[in-house]
């Protein structure tokens, strides 16, 4: 039986990760100057 607590933090870590890779995914669109508006995002 697996703690509900392992549970939470690892969701909690999935969450973070996922948002990083967002943050990168971002950086990279500025960086090179990829205009948001092509991906449908304002």
């Amino acid at each position: 039986m697996i703690p509900l607590f392992n549970i939470l933090f690892l969701i909690f870590r999935m969450d973070v990760l996922k948002f990083r890779c967002w943050a990168m995914v971002f950086l990279l669109i500025k960086e090179y100057g990829i205009p948001l508006k092509d991906y449908g995002i304002p």
